[in-house]
């Protein structure tokens, strides 16, 4: 008998299908993982450099980072600076879009959420400060699946 019958090649063509479909699938989360991931570290970067700015008294000025989570468009942030410790924005630095694929899951659709750092100190400036468990929360999440990612600060400046 020589060649391969026609069920045998059904067989192995149906093995190589399930096979490529499991890895296509893979790879789509691994992506969007890693668009998460990545997202989470540019805020993180953007929290820094605020905190930064603070500690290093740039301008005389407050630094901060808005979160917006927009209930129509891409969710947003940028980094502010202020002469009060009351948060109100006098100017937007820089402005960043999250991906269409990804939104906030903290803050919640609707809410923003702001973060503003104490001159020299470089702490968290917030009515929850001084206790020690107080933190905020920025959560980023696939809208299409991959997971979410948090960047957390405390009341004394960490970052993480």
């Amino acid at each position: 008998m020589k060649g391969l019958t026609l069920i045998e090649l059904m067989i192995v063509i149906g093995v190589i299908v399930i096979v490529a479909v499991t890895g296509g699938l893979y790879l789509f989360r691994l992506s969007h993982s890693q668009e998460v991931g990545s997202a989470a570290g540019t805020m993180a970067a953007v929290l820094r450099d605020a905190q930064q700015r603070a500690i290093n008294q740039q301008s005389g000025l407050y630094w901060g980072v808005r979160f917006e989570n927009l209930s129509s468009g891409r969710d947003r942030y940028f980094l502010f600076n202020t002469a009060t410790a009351d948060a109100k924005i006098t100017a937007a630095i820089s402005e960043f879009y999250l991906k269409s694929s990804l939104g906030f899951l903290a803050p919640t659709a609707g809410n923003s959420l702001t973060i503003l750092f104490a001159k020299i100190s470089g702490n968290w400036v917030s009515a929850a400060c001084p206790s020690t468990t107080a933190n905020a929360i920025v959560e980023v999440g696939s809208v299409v699946g991959g997971g979410s990612a948090a960047v957390k600060v405390y009341c004394n400046g960490r970052i993480e």
